[in-house]
This record gives structure tokens, C-alpha cells and sequence, in this order.
């Protein structure tokens, strides 16, 4: 099995995620409207379940493995569900004036608006790809560096001086945090990509998304074309925007199946190599 390290890199973006979120959503959760309580239970239980999978495999358990995998096809839609509404509330929160939102929110919805489609692309891939081991590995850890860049840059903010807020005046510095952590994600999926660009594909694909990400948080943040979007997308109704957002992610997952299966007759598994070792 390719990645044989990627037990470990799940645990501690796992342990990312519990520090990283904990003074600004796991010690408050009587404080947090439900719409991040979507986006934070559904990605969370993304992470575990790709906790389960790689260690499932790992170990030879494979129904534990392809049960794992048929659960993410279920959360999919929750997932995607979840990250609309929390940009629905990003977008709320900055059309009412909002001081913090009014600062990063047009950040949050940059990196919300491009993790979205990015993640429905990378785990329509992973389901297609599921008879090609080192591919379908990639995609789906692939998504893991998605959801890397939100809790290390809380931990920049909290812990390291050049990103620290202490008040209004140095919010933006999350801005920089959020953009220097898309970069350090960019460099480990460009890094992985590098050590084998035939089988690493999806790590170079990622490698991009994230490059993208990066400069468009750094760059857009502050454009009228981003207030103009936040606010419009503020004006449609929550309830339009989930069903949009759960069928979009529904879709992906019924077609990325169905296009897998067709193609595991017959299809070449890749074996297992030295790049792997990385993670």
C-alpha cells in the first residue's frame, strides 16, 4: 500500500485541528451559529474517516477500508453543504457590518469559494480512480490538504508574532496567516508530486489549486469584484444555497461511483514505491 506514512500525517492534522480550532470553536460552542456547527462537524468527520481509511488499509482490514469509503460517499453532500453555509454566514455577517467580517470575511470567502469545487474535484477523482491504488490514495489525501491551511493559520495567529491579533487594527494579519499556511500546503503537494510526477498526479494537481488559493486570499482580498460577490451571495436565500450545495455534492458522488466502477474491470493497480515512503 502506497503512503505508508499517511496514518501519521491524518493523526496530526487531526491534532492540527483540535489546536488549531480551540479557542476559536471547540471552547465556544454555545457561541457558534449552526451553520459553522455544519461546517465543522462535517469536515471533522472527513478527517476521521480518512483517519480510518488509511489505517484500515494499513492493516489489511478492507471491509473496514471500503465501509469507510462508502460512508465519505454519504457525507459528501453534508460536506459540501457545510462549507456553502458557513460562506453564507461569512457573507451575512460581512453585509451587516460586521468589524471582524468586514476585514477577513472577503478572505474567507475566496478560500471557501475555491475549496469548495476543489474538494468536490479531487473526491470525484479518488472515486473514479479507485482501481489505481497510488492515484486514488493521492486524490483522497489530496483533500486533506484542503482542509490544512484553517487551523495552522489559527495556530500562526495564536502563537506566532507577525500574525498575532491584538485587536481590530491587526485582523488582516489572518489574511497573511491563511495565505503563507495555502503556501506551505501548496509545497508539501508539490513536494509529494515531484518525487514521482506519473503516480503523484493528483499531489500536482492540488499543488496548483492551492498556489491559486494562496494568491487570490492575498491579492483579492481587499477588491470590489469580491464585495460586490459576498454581497449578492448574501441576499440568496440559506435554504436555496444548502439544497444547491447537497445536490452539487450528491451528483459528484453518484457520477465519480458509477464512472469508478465501470472502470475496475480490468483496470492496473500500481505497486508500491520508494516516493511512497514520504508520507
Amino acid at each position: 500500500m502506497p503512503y505508508r506514512r499517511s496514518f501519521q500525517a491524518i493523526i496530526a492534522l487531526l491534532l492540527l485541528v483540535m489546536a488549531g480550532f480551540w479557542p476559536f470553536y471547540w471552547s465556544r460552542l454555545h457561541e457558534v451559529p449552526w451553520e459553522l456547527h455544519l461546517h465543522g462537524i462535517t469536515a471533522s468527520l472527513w478527517v476521521l474517516l480518512l483517519l480510518i481509511q488509511t489505517r484500515s488499509i494499513h492493516v489489511g482490514q478492507r471491509k473496514l477500508h471500503r465501509l469507510a469509503g462508502r460512508l465519505s460517499v454519504l457525507l459528501l453532500p453534508f460536506l459540501s453543504a457545510g462549507l456553502v453555509a458557513s460562506l453564507h454566514g461569512t457573507a451575512r455577517f460581512y453585509r451587516e457590518g460586521d468589524v471582524f467580517y468586514q476585514t477577513v470575511g472577503p478572505m474567507f470567502g475566496i478560500s471557501l469559494a475555491i475549496t469548495l469545487p476543489a474538494f468536490l474535484f479531487l473526491y470525484g477523482q479518488a472515486l473514479r480512480h479507485r482501481s489505481h491504488v497510488a492515484q486514488h490514495a493521492g486524490y483522497m489525501l489530496a483533500t486533506a490538504l484542503l482542509l490544512f491551511q484553517a487551523p495552522f493559520s489559527r495556530v500562526l495567529v495564536g502563537l506566532v508574532p507577525p500574525f498575532q491579533i491584538m485587536g481590530p487594527e491587526s485582523f488582516g494579519n489572518l489574511i497573511d496567516a491563511v495565505a503563507v499556511s495555502t503556501l506551505l500546503a501548496a509545497a508539501i503537494a508539490a513536494a509529494l508530486w515531484l518525487r514521482n510526477r506519473n503516480d503523484a498526479r493528483p499531489f500536482g494537481q492540488a499543488a496548483l489549486i492551492l498556489c491559486v488559493q494562496a494568491l487570490l486570499v492575498k491579492f483579492l482580498s481587499g477588491s470590489l469584484l469580491v464585495d460586490g460577490a459576498l454581497t449578492l451571495f448574501a441576499s440568496i436565500p440559506l435554504s436555496a444555497s444548502l439544497v444547491a450545495a447537497f445536490g452539487a455534492g450528491a451528483l459528484v458522488a453518484w457520477a465519480s461511483w458509477r464512472s469508478g466502477s465501470r472502470s475496475a474491470t480490468g483496470a492496473r493497480r500500481s505497486p508500491p514505491q520508494a516516493w511512497h515512503t514520504l508520507l
